[in-house]
């Protein structure tokens, strides 16, 4: 018998921005190139290890997927730029910035968050993006913005208590959406 994801649903606020540092792919989901380019995107992030020149960044790291600037083309045709990031506690100055990187702005402003756990990534983010979505077509919210991957198995797993490459048994991640109370249908 096969274990279905488990997730959460909730809503949360944040209170200031939360500022990202990485590095940017322009994508067309739709298309073949767009996740050979995203998975890209990754590998050149951890073989240049991006991350350890990254200044004032979170300890222990969180590394975001940021999805930004949509452009639909039709159908599920949508231009967006796909962010590979890591979480900083301050905004840095661009003269900090290390070379091919860009900061990026989370807003303050509620957010709703889905929490997976699943047996692998393509599980975790599938199931993330699909019940999110449904639960925001039902609920009293609606997206109003970019949305969020946050990769809660390479900060830390309770149930194996590892932290960075060492994958647990059970993948885990989030998925966070800008939202806004939900107008009243005329």
């Amino acid at each position: 018998m096969k274990k279905k994801p488990a997730f959460q649903i909730d809503v949360f606020r944040i209170e200031q921005p939360l500022y990202m540092v990485g590095r940017a792919v322009r994508v067309t989901h739709g298309t073949p190139e767009c996740f050979p380019a995203i998975d890209t995107l990754w590998r050149e992030f951890e073989a240049d290890d991006v991350t350890s020149a990254i200044p004032d960044k979170a300890d222990p790291v969180i590394p975001f997927g940021i999805c930004s600037d949509h452009i639909p083309h039709g159908g599920d045709i949508i231009e967006f730029t796909y962010m590979r990031a890591a979480l900083v506690r301050e905004r840095p100055a661009d003269n900090q910035l290390p070379e091919g990187t860009i900061c990026y702005a989370i807003p303050a402003g509620d957010f709703a968050r889905i929490r997976v756990r699943a047996k692998n990534h393509d599980k975790a983010i599938g199931t993330a993006y699909i019940e999110l979505d449904k639960w925001l077509q039902s609920s009293e919210w609606e997206g109003i913005g970019d949305g969020y991957e946050v990769y809660t198995s390479r900060v830390y797993n309770p149930e194996t208590k590892l932290y960075g490459d060492k994958w647990p048994r059970r993948y885990e991640m989030e998925k966070w959406e800008h939202v806004r109370p939900r107008r009243k249908r005329v």
